[in-house]
């Protein structure tokens, strides 16, 4: 299904755990295999996430979390991971979230702002920019998808600043909604302020058990985000998320919760979109 429907795949192996198990040290098997997966079907790849602060889901090998690093320590550790994996998969690899999720979900900071202060998204998206200037460049967050999400403000901020210094290349916008049902002005508003393209990074929803027809409602809502990202004429990619394992898959697959079935309903509803999504994003289009 991948190698027939979509043209862009999800690198998620890029992440300092696994791929940075010691200082110095890198283990690129897992990036490699996806790589090597994408490349066979002719598909591009966006790498997800070069700096990611959550200690809680695992994100920061405990070498980096117990280490006792310094601050000018921890920006080399960082960095170095930046270049390693940029080094390595450039004109591979042509998009990458470069910090994601810089707020945690209970509302602190996550652990590189605690640690390094609040400037290592910007020394995070300069080394990244240096490293490889060809690459689309990513800030990524959750709940910015209308003016009511918690961190639509801070992404703006975020992204704003950014731009001003030419270090960002387009903002990331996660999409989780599982219960949430926004209206597609509300969203096609949003997308439009941003002021950068827009990559719908990790878009899920799920069934709504109260519904009359709780699949046929999921289906319609996705196709109704769907049209909102790409009729606001800001939105370059919209990739789907935690569907297929070890990596994800963009466009069009849709699931009610983890590891539930695919519902060939929910696909049907929206199927007669695929062609122009698939468009929309086309392989080597990425900048």
């Amino acid at each position: 299904m991948a190698k027939q429907q979509f043209n862009h795949l999800v690198n998620h192996a890029i992440l300092m755990n696994p791929c940075y198990p010691g200082p110095g040290q890198w283990d690129f098997s897992g990036a490699d295999w996806i790589v090597q997966k994408a490349q066979a079907a002719s598909q591009s790849m966006i790498g997800m996430h070069l700096v990611w602060g959550s200690v809680a889901l695992g994100a920061i090998p405990n070498w980096i979390v117990n280490g006792g690093y310094n601050r000018d320590q921890l920006i080399g550790i960082m960095e170095a991971h930046i270049a390693a994996v940029m080094n390595r998969y450039k004109g591979v690899i042509g998009a990458y979230t470069v910090v994601n999720e810089k707020w945690n979900g209970n509302g602190t900071y996550d652990w590189w702002y605690q640690h390094i202060g609040t400037d290592y998204h910007q020394i995070a998206f300069e080394k990244a920019r240096e490293i490889d200037p060809s690459a689309v460049l990513i800030y990524n967050h959750y709940s910015n998808e209308t003016t009511s999400g918690g961190y639509y403000t801070t992404t703006k901020t975020d992204v704003d600043y950014l731009k001003s210094l030419d270090l960002v290349d387009a903002v990331g916008v996660q999409m989780h909604l599982w219960s949430n049902r926004p209206s597609k002005a509300d969203v096609t508003t949003v997308l439009q302020s941003y002021g950068v393209p827009v990559w719908v990074t990790e878009f899920d929803s799920f069934q709504l058990g109260w519904q009359p027809d709780p699949v046929q409602e999921q289906g319609e809502f996705t196709l109704h985000m769907i049209e909102a990202a790409f009729e606001s004429g800001a939105c370059d990619c919209f990739t789907t998320w935690d569907i297929r394992r070890p990596f994800k898959i963009t466009y069009l697959i849709f699931h009610a919760r983890r590891n539930d079935p695919i519902v060939p309903v929910a696909v049907k509803v929206a199927g007669f979109q695929i062609n122009r999504l698939v468009t929309a994003h086309a392989p080597g289009a990425v900048r």
